[in-house]
């Protein structure tokens, strides 16, 4: 079975993770780990943060872990943006991974690189060639791309990169997307693998849903689509459609935020677009069942899956979404949703107009998407091959 589900979280797990410094000490000097594994957990409830607690709480059933947790943000605002507290914690971090690995000369290291942002890599940097040399095995999981290209046009970057990331025992990926990534950085072996997620399913709805209801999930940041998705939504009033939208999810700055909320106004669509702010648990679970289908219109440079996207489709939800990486290894066109140019909000907005006034197909879409999840997504799948690569390590 997956990870124990619960109401609080945002993915249906449950908040046991929350360890202070000095239990992850303990849990250090206490057992022999396997797995040291350094990863951001929720807060922020971001897709690679639900994932890193999810594959926390999946490893720890087979195999002895210590988690020590970075939480360089606290929200998905303070992400990428430099505050004094965040070297206080990044030699925290640094601190707690040595100590671990020294515990356990055979131990592997877990740690997910982050993409092309000068902070993130920066912190990738120090942390890596620090704790490296400590681990008997180190695997990078690559929940976003970019960073080779970031490092490629820089080389007085290059050599210190190298030692950070170049010559990982395992790479996983989640799309060919950061092949290039973990290939640039001379992996030894490299594994595509999928995401898998527990979904906890809810029904709650009485009856049909009116008007139709369009539900995006995800941080409104203007890369993830969110002004697309504002455009889209006037387009649609144009169109004389009969609609509502709801975002559930965080600002990413205080400029999206502004924008969108501006052109709601000026397009007067303050009846048909609600910000419903960042939701967990059954909340975050009912705006699904409520949902009539779910939009993706991301066009972020380091997107590699889209987490929400299983979750729509768990929920047997059609999608309309960017032909973009992500999006366009998840959703099959024409199948279980329809896939439009990144940015093209007219494309975007016939398309879900197409499906609003088809419910057959709509309903079609919905149960294949449902099918492919169980069929390829579950978290029990992805485990079972997490985990197995994880002992090939050994």
């Amino acid at each position: 079975m997956g990870p124990v589900l619960g109401p609080n979280y945002g993915c249906g797990i449950n908040m046991s993770w929350r360890n202070s410094d000095r239990d992850v000490a303990k849990m250090a000097a206490s057992q022999s780990a396997q797995v040291v594994l350094v990863g951001q957990t929720p807060p922020p409830y971001g897709g690679q943060a639900i994932l890193i607690q999810a594959i926390l709480q999946g490893l720890q059933q087979a195999l002895s872990v210590v988690h020590v947790r970075m939480g360089f943000s606290d929200s998905m605002g303070h992400i990428a943006r430099f505050r004094l507290r965040k070297l206080g914690h990044l030699v925290g971090v640094i601190g707690r991974t040595v100590g671990a690995l020294r515990k356990n000369r055979h131990a592997i290291l877990y740690y997910p690189p982050a993409g092309a942002e000068w902070m993130a890599v920066f912190r990738d940097l120090v942390i890596l060639m620090v704790t490296r040399p400590f681990a008997h095995r180190t695997l990078l999981h690559f929940h976003t791309s970019g960073v080779a290209a970031f490092v490629a046009v820089r080389p007085w970057l290059r050599g210190l990169a190298r030692l950070a990331y170049g010559r990982a025992h395992l790479c996983i990926i989640q799309n060919e997307l950061s092949r290039r990534d973990a290939e640039y950085f001379d992996a030894r072996e490299v594994t595509l693998l999928p995401c898998g997620l527990d979904v906890p399913i809810i029904r709650d709805r009485k009856g049909p849903v009116t008007p139709f209801r369009i539900l995006y999930v995800g941080t409104h940041s203007a890369r993830k689509g969110i002004r697309d998705l504002v455009e889209t939504a006037d387009h649609l009033r144009n169109l004389g459609a009969d609609f509502m939208v709801h975002c559930v999810g965080e600002w990413y700055s205080e400029e999206d935020r502004s924008w969108c909320e501006t052109r709601v106004r000026q397009c007067r669509l303050e009846d048909r677009v609600v910000w419903r702010g960042n939701l967990v648990g059954d909340e975050k679970w009912r705006e699904y069942d409520e949902a009539s289908l779910f939009f993706f219109p991301t066009a972020h440079p380091g997107e590699t899956f889209g987490l929400v996207l299983l979750e729509a489709m768990a929920y047997g939800l059609p999608i309309v979404a960017s032909r973009w990486p992500g999006p366009k290894d998840v959703v099959e066109h024409e199948v279980t949703g329809l896939l439009c140019p990144p940015g093209d909000t007219e494309s975007y907005a016939a398309a879900i107009l197409r499906l609003m006034r088809n419910a057959e197909v709509r309903q079609c879409m919905g149960s294949k998407g449902r099918d492919r999840y169980l069929a390829q997504y579950t978290f029990d799948q992805y485990m079972n091959s997490f985990t197995a690569a994880i002992k090939g390590l050994e």
